[in-house]
């Protein structure tokens, strides 16, 4: 593995807060109390949040560390809830009853089951923190939704008096599904316009995948994937994984992922390789500002290769967004010339996270 140099001289980035927050949904719309999912027992519930808010105020991927539930207009009791939180992507469309049905990613398990309090507080103000133990990345342009499970409470799982603030003039921004009675319901009823408002703790720095990767040998595409994010000061060292063995390859990394400035051109992107180097069928999505050459280690479609970027140690590229792609020397491939990988949007974390 081998290191060099993130130069970055010419495109340094103002610097950020390493946390911010955000309410949704945005712009706020009317208020009104709601009892779910919090207050109303025993459940399953989703809620899906548009992208056309959130992009708004984040306009790159960021990693949602912590969702507060706020106080209605009226609260009563303290008691405890035993709960699980799962995020995903979800569809542009909406919620689905069905509610394994509303995921376009995977669900992450932000926060595992555990037992928290809710308390008591004057109307718009926090009444229960979901501190999540492994922090959710929003890709930057997808609706995303929030998933809880409440298997039981300090009042013997039943519903109690809590008022929560909520909506129901939400139409096109927000919308929920939920059953009560069953933490692990498969389908619940689904009301548009309708659910919580939720204040999200946000963090710089995120890693989102994009584009599309191009076969190789063995009809595997290869894949991309960093162990860190870029931070000031450290390696980031980039994974290459199920390609080619035994073959060339070359690690492209850039500022831009709409253009590729040259000496004598400006190439849109995402661009066809066919003309620039015959990788006919295989697209470029990152700008090739810089790269690094290396040597794949293993047998057809398996094998894998690491190579390090130093990260100069200045605060300022905080939050810079740097592209990256993997473009393998490739007989077996579609194009019996390269096989190339999807592109990671990367952007540049604080020190400690």
């Amino acid at each position: 593995m081998r290191s060099v140099p993130l130069i970055l001289c010419t495109v340094l980035a103002v610097p950020l807060a390493a946390q911010t927050t955000m309410i949704l949904p945005s712009p706020q719309p009317l208020a009104a109390n709601t009892s779910l999912p919090f207050s109303a027992g025993v459940g399953r519930y989703q809620q899906w949040f548009a992208a056309s808010q959130t992009t708004q105020l984040a306009a790159e991927p960021i990693r949602i560390d912590q969702i507060e539930v706020l106080a209605g207009s009226a609260t009563a009791i303290t008691t405890t809830l035993d709960l699980q939180v799962a995020m995903a992507h979800a569809s542009p469309s909406g919620l689905f009853a069905t509610f394994d049905l509303n995921y376009v990613t995977p669900p992450v398990t932000v926060m595992p089951r555990r037992t928290l309090t809710i308390t008591p507080a004057p109307p718009g103000a926090t009444v229960l923190t979901l501190p999540l133990s492994t922090p959710f990345t929003w890709d930057g342009v997808s609706p995303f939704l929030v998933e809880v499970r409440i298997f039981g409470n300090g009042q013997s799982g039943q519903p109690f008096n809590f008022d929560l603030r909520g909506t129901s003039q939400g139409l096109g921004m927000i919308s929920r599904v939920y059953q009560n009675g069953n933490a692990s319901a498969t389908s619940g009823v689904q009301s548009a316009g309708q659910g919580l408002m939720l204040r999200f703790r946000t963090r710089v720095g995120a890693q989102t995948h994009y584009g599309i990767g191009c076969r190789g040998v063995n009809f595997i595409v290869p894949t991309a994937s960093t162990l860190s994010l870029p931070t000031p000061g450290f390696n980031w060292v980039h994974q290459l994984d199920n390609a080619a063995g035994q073959h060339a390859c070359l690690l492209v990394f850039g500022f831009s992922r709409t253009q590729w400035v040259t000496p004598d051109a400006t190439i849109p992107l995402p661009a066809d390789l066919g003309p620039l180097i015959g990788g006919t069928g295989c697209q470029l999505f990152a700008a090739p500002d810089m790269f690094l050459i290396g040597f794949t280690n293993g047998g057809a479609g398996n094998a894998s290769a690491s190579l390090s970027i130093a990260v100069p140690p200045i605060p300022t590229i905080v939050d810079l967004s740097v592209f990256s792609q993997w473009v393998v020397e490739d007989p077996g491939s579609i194009n019996s010339v390269i096989s190339v990988t999807d592109a990671l949007w990367s952007i540049v974390t604080p020190v400690g996270g």
